[in-house]
């Protein structure tokens, strides 16, 4: 029984011994696939990676430890039983309260002493030879950056090609369906000192990861109404995007669309949140799905999320529209600036 102890009280010396040979601690340990994980902080108790947490379990059925202490494997889905990491999720407040000590960085791979970043985006249409260019071979923690040729910080064994001008396109799954694609990553500014040397010159895409599932299952979201603002070589841009209110439009022909899993005994799923640069401020706006075509509608709840934060539980059947801040007080510092609207529905 893990959490336990089993004592074990005979009357003879003898019998002590052995009876405390046969009792021991046992564990289920859930085995995580070698994928991207976002480490998220567990309520009160320091960071824990979600996917590869060791949910209690009972093990009545069994006959205690293994021999010479080593541990009990098994392969069970925590989320199919009570008392496991859902339940845990489902009691914590994670969307306000919950903090990571460190944000993940984007996907990025190092190609020829250029590092490389995730732009959200698949080229599964373009003409290509059946030929690698390369393969990536090394990784790196999530929260770091790669420094060495054919390294990555989310995966190991898919190759990739040369696409157009700065670019590298990486045969590999998007989500748990293993079907490949073409992901394009592009040349980024990164120099591994900090996020301050990745001149952002749009609007980044904005990623949103189940933190509950240890696949690379990963939604992208791109920047609909939006400002920004950068300079580079002592010149300074500034454009604007307009884009539909997320209300304007039907849900299911040209929004996004999340279709969040089914865990048993939680009516929202918690998501964490990335993008290329981490914003200053994130603001969150939801209403339900049917709201859409009437944008005068006020929003069900409006969530700002303190500094820091990058998790925020999703409900099914509802418009969600992320606001995100690169405050103007850091363009001499960074190089940019600007705020981005993105809008999604889930079901």
């Amino acid at each position: 029984m893990v959490g336990m102890r089993k004592y074990c009280f005979v009357v003879m010396g003898a019998m002590l011994m052995a009876g405390l040979a046969g009792c021991g601690l046992s564990r289920k340990d859930v085995t995580a696939e070698p994928v991207p994980e976002v480490v998220a902080a567990d309520a009160g108790s320091g960071q824990e990676n979600v996917g590869e947490s060791e949910p209690a379990q009972e093990n009545d059925g069994m006959a205690g430890a293994a021999e010479d202490g080593q541990m009990r494997e098994s392969e069970a889905d925590p989320m199919q039983e009570p008392g496991t990491d859902a339940e845990a999720w489902n009691e914590a407040d994670v969307g306000g309260e919950m903090k990571q000590e460190e944000q993940p960085l984007p996907w990025t791979v190092m190609v020829n002493g250029a590092l490389y970043v995730y732009s959200g985006e698949c080229d599964d249409e373009g003409l290509r030879c059946g030929m690698m260019d390369g393969e990536i071979t090394g990784r790196v923690p999530e929260n770091e950056v790669p420094t060495q040729d054919n390294e990555s910080n989310f995966a190991t064994g898919y190759g990739y090609q040369y696409g157009r001008e700065s670019e590298i396109e990486v045969h590999m799954p998007l989500d748990d369906s293993g079907e490949l694609h073409w992901l394009v990553f592009r040349k980024s500014g990164f120099s591994g000192e900090g996020r301050e040397d990745f001149l952002l010159t749009d609007a980044p895409a904005l990623s949103l990861k189940d933190a509950l599932s240890s696949t690379m299952d990963r939604f992208t979201v791109q920047p609909g109404n939006y400002t920004w603002t950068f300079e580079e070589d002592g010149e300074g841009k500034s454009f604007a995007a307009c884009g539909a209110h997320p209300l304007d439009d039907v849900p299911y022909v040209h929004m996004p669309v999340l279709t969040l899993p089914a865990y048993n005994g939680l009516d929202s799923v918690p998501y964490l949140f990335s993008c290329a640069v981490m914003p200053d401020s994130v603001t969150v706006r939801k209403w339900k799905a049917s709201a859409a075509g009437n944008p005068d509608a006020p929003a069900d709840s409006v969530t700002t999320l303190s500094e820091g934060v990058s998790l925020m539980e999703l409900e099914k059947d509802c418009i969600y529209e992320f606001i995100l801040e690169w405050e103007q007080k850091r363009l001499e510092e960074t190089g940019y600036c600007g705020t981005a609207s993105y809008a999604f529905v889930t079901r």
